[in-house]
């Protein structure tokens, strides 16, 4: 599961453990600027991407790291087992960042806070 804190206007999402290896990543800063939505999503690993571009992928369980959803790149941090959240970005690395986390609820309201100061 993911860690996250804002931080000079910054989200930065922490990767733990072993997940670090599997993602080849340990943490993401985005600007609060480039975030255009948040939401908790359980089902998230449900909507699996076809093409890796680096990470771990381990079909209806895990997901680790870059793919290419939708014609988009995607970072992954999610276990089929934890509860999602669902970033969608704009002027980023990324269209979309899913991680799992241990209250989707709390983070949503934690990201949607920082973006309505």
């Amino acid at each position: 599961m993911a860690k996250v804190k804002i931080d000079n206007g910054q989200l930065i999402i922490s990767m733990q453990g072993a997940r670090k290896i599997l993602a080849l990543k340990s943490e993401l800063s985005v600007p609060l600027s480039s975030i255009k939505s948040v939401s908790a999503d359980p089902l998230a690993w449900k909507d699996s991407p076809i093409f890796k571009l680096y990470g771990s992928r381990i079909p209806g369980i895990l997901l680790e790291g870059a793919f290419i959803q939708d014609g988009s790149k995607t970072f992954y941090d999610i276990k089929r087992s934890e509860d999602n959240v669902i970033i969608g970005l704009e002027d980023a690395d990324f269209s979309k960042i899913v991680f799992g986390t241990e209250d989707p609820e709390a983070v949503v309201k934690l990201i949607n806070e920082a973006l309505n100061k």
